[in-house]
């Protein structure tokens, strides 16, 4: 086997080396965002629950006498 063959192929199994290991801290940020965003999204769900129960406990706490009437059509 020829040296300079043999430094090619080290040359190369570095560079995927490198690129292996870039990948693997952009897939570490990726899951760090990902758990940052369904946080968030949490969050919003609790909100939104949160609202949508007020909602339904104004509508049901409301008399008939409370709810305004549309006006005649004329």
């Amino acid at each position: 086997m020829e040296v300079k063959n043999v430094l090619l192929a080290l040359e190369e199994r570095d560079k995927w080396m490198e690129r292996k290991k870039r990948l693997q801290r952009k897939l570490a940020m990726i899951r760090e965002r990902k758990a940052s965003v369904v946080k968030e999204l949490e969050g919003v769900k609790r909100q939104v629950a949160r609202y949508d129960g007020l909602v339904t406990s104004l509508k049901d706490s409301k008399s008939p006498m409370d709810t305004p009437s549309a006006p005649a059509l004329r």
